[in-house]
């Protein structure tokens, strides 16, 4: 799947320019005819209509090129995942972000979300306690939700005035993960609107001479249980400080929204095959767009990830040390929730970076003082963060773990001791 490369900002008049001979056939409800925006995006825009681009077959192909900038968001074995790091005009509308995946080389579906709670309600420590909070929140919902009307709505009406009346197709096992879409067809193309109430209004492309998209990788989807674990063998190797790590995990970044536990859980998901972005899970945990994930179904929702996965979940409520030793010499990354400290985070990071100038340099290991200093794992009121075990090193007591916060991020190294202290959840799948 190749990308556009960031001059295509230099390009755009005679993009602009070719517009009406390449989109003859695309119709007109489809580039506009009632611009339904502004909806303000996440990222940078540009004053580009590429609707017709974007479903032109000849860009989806090996050989093709996908038109916009786009930026690499994950790389997991068999699957690229790329994102569009300046929004063009789309179907009518600034869309909120572009989401691109598929195997190396090529694009297998593109998810073009055009209304999203997780940038429209940013994240807000302990979510909305005051008053003035409570107040607040409640009218920016009933803003958002006449935001999300408006785009369904019209989204749909512009498809049906295209394409003619829809047809209702549901995807996933379990309840919480199954999405119900509306799906058209034009020429080479299937287009399904995905609208998640609360949460999510999103059109899914895809080639319609291929099988459609499931919520499992098609490779994955083939394998029974044993043979997906065989294949999870290779990701395991000892790097150059003699630590035991997992490869292949993608890293998405969380941004300023609240899904620090969707946005690693999605991490480990896609490791395992699973294809759904993090908003789609938000939804399916029920998240209540308070700011917080206080009230939404998390625990049910790393049980619905193992369904669709036909894993097993197994849930603890603490650090377990050989656990930990098991699972990541079986090749399974491990998703934890932990109680953070800034002292300690600071910490950490500054580690993270000394690393780049000197790669072999040794963990320092917190002392007695640090340790004692470290907010307890059962203090509910303490701050929480979700982080993907990927790592260990036993012989230095060190841990290796990856943060969602994209992968710049990178690598990050925690002594068992503090992670053994400050954990108060931890999940594993397993086949």
């Amino acid at each position: 799947m190749k990308s556009r490369p960031a001059s295509v900002f230099r390009l755009l008049p005679a993009l602009l320019a070719c517009l009406p001979a390449i989109s003859g056939a695309i119709p007109n409800s489809f580039l506009g005819n009632g611009f339904f925006g502004p909806i303000v995006p996440a990222h940078p825009r540009f004053n580009a209509n590429l609707t017709a681009e974007l479903l032109t077959a000849a860009h989806w192909q090996p050989s093709g090129d996908l038109p916009g900038p786009w930026a690499d968001v994950a790389t997991a074995p068999g699957v690229e995942i790329r994102q569009m790091s300046a929004l063009p005009v789309l179907f009518g509308a600034v869309p909120d972000s572009v989401l691109a995946w598929g195997p190396p080389g090529r694009t297998r579906e593109v998810i073009v979300t055009f209304v999203d709670a997780g940038s429209y309600f940013p994240y807000l420590a302990g979510g909305e306690r005051s008053p003035d909070q409570r107040e607040a929140g409640t009218e920016r919902r009933a803003d958002f939700d006449q935001l999300w009307h408006r785009a369904a709505q019209d989204l749909r009406q512009r498809l049906e005035t295209a394409c003619g009346p829809g047809r209702t197709v549901a995807v996933g096992r379990g309840d919480r993960l199954r999405t119900v879409y509306t799906e058209w067809r034009w020429e080479d193309f299937r287009l399904r609107l995905a609208r998640r109430d609360g949460h999510s209004v999103a059109l899914h492309l895809s080639l319609a001479g291929e099988p459609a998209p499931g919520v499992l990788d098609d490779a994955v989807a083939a394998l029974d249980g044993p043979t997906r674990a065989a294949a999870l063998s290779a990701r395991v190797s000892t790097n150059a400080r003699g630590e035991t790590v997992i490869g292949g995990i993608p890293v998405f970044d969380q941004g300023f929204t609240p899904y620090c536990g969707v946005h690693a859980l999605a991490m480990v998901a896609h490791y395992h095959g699973l294809r759904l972005p993090p908003g789609a899970l938000a939804a399916g945990a029920g998240f209540a767009n308070t700011g917080s994930a206080r009230g939404s179904h998390t625990l049910d929702l790393h049980r619905a990830v193992a369904e669709e996965l036909g894993y097993d979940c197994a849930i603890s409520s603490r650090f377990d040390r050989r656990d930990i030793v098991r699972a990541i010499g079986a090749e399974l990354p491990v998703v934890v929730w932990r109680r953070v400290s800034l002292e300690r985070e600071t910490v950490h990071a500054a580690f993270a970076r000394s690393l780049d100038r000197q790669p072999l340099l040794p963990l320092p290991l917190p002392g007695p003082r640090e340790l004692a200093m470290l907010p307890e794992r059962t203090r509910q009121s303490a701050p929480s963060h979700a982080s993907v075990i990927c790592g260990l090193d036993t012989e230095r007591g060190t841990v290796v773990y990856l943060e969602p916060w994209g992968a710049e991020a990178g690598e990050r190294r925690m002594a068992l001791a503090e992670m053994e202290a400050t954990v108060y959840a931890a999940f594993t799948f397993r086949p």
